[in-house]
């Protein structure tokens, strides 16, 4: 997961503030996980018309024996079960400050590591 954000300089804290909650407290509505659901098929599809993704998945699967193995792709069996609180399981269990690296650029990265210093006891700095 990767995010890119751009602001003025006079807005940096705010921005920080916004990233901040969305890296570390993120929300997974009902209404917004059901709705996703059929999209999942349509660019699954999609991405499966492009013959490098059949090469990749196949080199992540020959590559690898653990978890990596498995595909980028949610699997036809699973489409339409997904439900929040599993992807709040899931970002809860993997998206942790050891698997994490925090960069930032110029301002934007000295507010980046005096926010999430000041305001958060995720990212050990």
């Amino acid at each position: 997961m990767a995010y890119t954000v751009e602001c003025l300089r006079d807005h940096v804290d705010v921005l920080m503030e916004f990233l901040l909650n969305v890296t570390t407290s993120p929300e997974f509505r009902r209404w917004e996980v059901a709705a996703l659901q059929s999209q999942l098929r349509i660019d699954k599809a999609v991405a499966f018309q492009n013959p490098q993704a059949h090469v990749l998945e196949n080199l992540h699967a020959a590559a690898y024996r653990n978890a990596l193995a498995n595909s980028l792709y949610c699997p036809d069996y699973r489409i339409g079960k997904v439900t929040p609180d599993e992807l709040h399981y899931f970002v809860q269990n993997h998206f942790t400050s050891a698997r994490m690296a925090l960069v930032g650029l110029g301002k934007l990265g000295i507010a980046c590591m005096s926010v999430c210093f000041f305001k958060s006891s995720l990212f050990k700095l």
